[in-house]
């Protein structure tokens, strides 16, 4: 079990799988229309009636019924959850799985994961089933609050405790007020040991109305995997690791405030 903290600043988490798109078939004249109608098809029931019948109750059509579109068609809730914390997302070429608190940690969010695997992989037709997943993610979100830089600020947080480094060009600062810029964001890319593309983000953004820094890492492993639940949880905890060691040593110096106990 990894280190969990009462006082997480954790907003999302999202994990989610992509595979191949089915090849159309062929036109007379080679062309397309932008949108075509094709009905709801049996695949589609018999997914939702799966993710109904583990407690998903709760449908939202993301693209009009019937028309083809990129990106998730249907969202899966449960509405015996009500803080709707897990949601599973289903497009023709992908799946994922959020949360939001009241979620805490990572052994709690495993199952859902793995729930999800087990319909689109058990619940599948030779036409539309993915026969290998293109890309797996792990994508989390903290929004660090003010009692983390209490006594301090914003910009001092993020360049002082997390260690990010940002700067302004000396041609700018002699016209700007104060000579500094009020807000920073910043994205960087690389790699992980482990070979996966790694996306960082950070800056100052406001949450539900209140001023954060957020943290936001996503971790990308984009060589082919087995359509297989264990073969998808081993990429997922090989990137949840890094993002996990990673957060552990940015806040060694705040594990007072991480594990200060949060009012229900």
């Amino acid at each position: 079990m990894t280190t969990h903290f009462p006082n997480a600043p954790l907003i999302e988490i999202v994990a989610e799988v992509e595979w191949a798109p089915r090849k159309r078939p062929d036109s007379s004249d080679g062309e397309f229309d932008a949108y075509e109608y094709v009905g709801q098809s049996p695949h589609d029931r018999r997914l939702s009636a799966a993710f109904a019948a583990a407690g998903f109750t709760q449908i939202e059509r993301l693209i009009p019924a019937g028309f083809e579109g990129s990106g998730p068609k249907l969202k899966f809730s449960n509405p015996s959850d009500p803080a709707g914390s897990i949601t599973y997302k289903l497009g023709d070429t992908g799946l994922s799985v959020s949360a939001i608190p009241p979620y805490q940690y990572w052994d709690q969010f495993l199952p859902e994961i793995r729930r999800g695997l087990e319909i689109i992989l058990h619940n599948r037709e030779d036409d539309s089933h993915p026969g290998e997943f293109v890309r797996v993610t792990l994508n989390y979100v903290d929004a660090f609050g003010e009692d983390f830089w209490a006594g301090t600020s914003r910009s001092e947080f993020l360049t002082e405790s997390l260690g990010f480094q940002l700067s302004i060009p000396k041609a700018f600062q002699p016209r700007l007020a104060g000579g500094d810029a009020d807000s920073f964001f910043i994205d960087s890319f690389g790699k992980t040991t482990s070979g996966d593309s790694v996306a960082i983000k950070a800056g100052f953004a406001t949450v539900l109305g209140e001023p954060k820094v957020i943290l936001d890492i996503t971790v990308l492993h984009q060589s082919n995997v087995p359509a297989d639940v264990e073969a998808v949880i081993s990429a997922l905890e090989t990137a949840h690791a890094f993002i996990h060691e990673s957060f552990i040593d940015l806040t060694r110096g705040f594990v007072d405030v991480l594990n200060r106990e949060v009012e229900k």
